[in-house]
């Protein structure tokens, strides 16, 4: 619990909530949009050539799906059709148009919950028509709701009424990222580059992580089903969310190596050296030491990783080969007893320093740190 309210943490937490929020706003369709449409039934029944009059001709096109309506919310609906039809599209409809061709024929897209659709649309696979006398006149309109992978004519507005919003819980991520207090290295003290932590953690690790989280929401949200067919087995896309998830995971590490660069570092007392990291202080005495020596470690667990579940992908099998081809070097000071206390040399200010206060305490150095002390 202690770790959750680092404050470097907690900065990254809320950058990756706002991220992973944004993206969900801006590629999340709402399940289903109500295309509304003038029906004339004349002019229908004209150019089918029918004999039927046109009641009859009505009765069977309708085939017992038409509901009359009144009010003034529906002599508005129709007023704004009858515009269109004339080439005078009302202002407020205009974002309801079809993204493509448009034109006084064409339909309007609506959410199924705006009023007045709201008490008379049908559900998805079945259409209604309506009835409306305005001025000694029948004004029939269709309503027909549909999935959002069948209506992709629809405008983003309706079909992603939240990517308007997107910013906001990307702004308050970042925000609190840039605001909340960081974790303050005390003066004289030895660390990391500051710089280090936030491009090369942060940044990389955000775009990393929001690349692969994002993959599987703009492949399988844009064809319906809500953000629960994301683990569909029987569509085989759960396992598509499974691996690029994962792979989210290595962005989520890079952003933990920031937080452990930014919690870290050394100071030194007259026992020994103090390290500081983001589980707290220990005390590495003098007279506990043994030897200091240059040492690199790898990561081959995690390139092994990303070469097994991306290894189709080219941004994930190029983080592979940088890290197959980065040699990470530090210095490795062997305790007495315990575990041995290993610095990472890379970013690492004043590494010189450090050599100096462990030669001057008795600590034997390896020939290449002596090396490097003289340089």
């Amino acid at each position: 619990m202690k770790l959750l309210f680092n404050p470097e943490v907690l900065r990254r937490l809320a950058a990756v909530a706002g991220l992973f929020t944004a993206i969900v706003f801006f590629l999340n369709p709402v399940p289903r949009v109500l295309e509304v449409k003038f029906v004339d039934f004349a002019y229908m029944q004209k150019h089918e050539f029918s004999k039927l009059p046109l009641d009859q001709f009505i009765a069977k096109k309708v085939d017992g799906r038409l509901k009359e309506v009144s009010g003034a919310e529906w002599s508005k609906v129709i007023r704004n059709l009858l515009a269109h039809r004339q080439g005078q599209t009302p202002e407020q409809w205009q974002d309801n148009q079809p993204k493509r061709l448009k034109g006084k024929d064409r339909e309007f897209y609506f959410s199924p919950d705006q009023e007045p659709f709201a008490l008379v649309a049908p559900k998805t696979g079945s259409v209604v028509y309506l009835v409306f006398n305005m001025d000694g006149r029948k004004h029939y309109i269709l309503l027909n709701p549909k999935r959002s992978k069948y209506a992709r004519d629809a405008p983003s507005n309706i079909l992603y009424p939240l990517r308007d919003f997107a910013w906001l819980p990307l702004a308050v991520g970042l925000l609190i990222y840039f605001f909340v207090p960081r974790v303050k290295r005390p003066p004289e003290s030895l660390g990391y580059l500051r710089l280090w932590g936030l491009v090369i953690s942060d940044v990389m690790g955000l775009a990393f992580a929001g690349f692969f989280f994002a993959f599987p929401l703009g492949m399988i949200l844009e064809k319906g089903g809500g953000l629960t067919s994301l683990f569909d087995f029987q569509t085989g896309w759960a396992w598509l969310t499974i691996i690029m998830w994962l792979l989210t995971g290595f962005g989520l590490f890079m952003m933990a190596v920031g937080v452990w660069y930014r919690n870290f570092w050394i100071r030194f007392t007259p026992d020994g050296l103090v390290r500081h990291t983001h589980k707290g202080e220990r005390l590495y005495r003098y007279r506990d030491m043994d030897k200091a020596s240059l040492r690199s470690k790898d990561y081959h667990w995690l390139v092994a990783m990303l070469l097994t579940l991306g290894a189709r992908n080219p941004t994930a099998v190029g983080q592979a080969a940088i890290l197959a081809g980065q040699d990470h070097g530090g210095i490795g000071i062997d305790m007495k007893k315990g575990k041995a206390l290993w610095i990472r040399l890379e970013a690492f200010q004043e590494p010189k320093r450090l050599l100096q206060m462990l030669k001057d305490n008795g600590v034997e150095l390896s020939p290449n740190l002596d090396d490097m002390l003289t340089e």
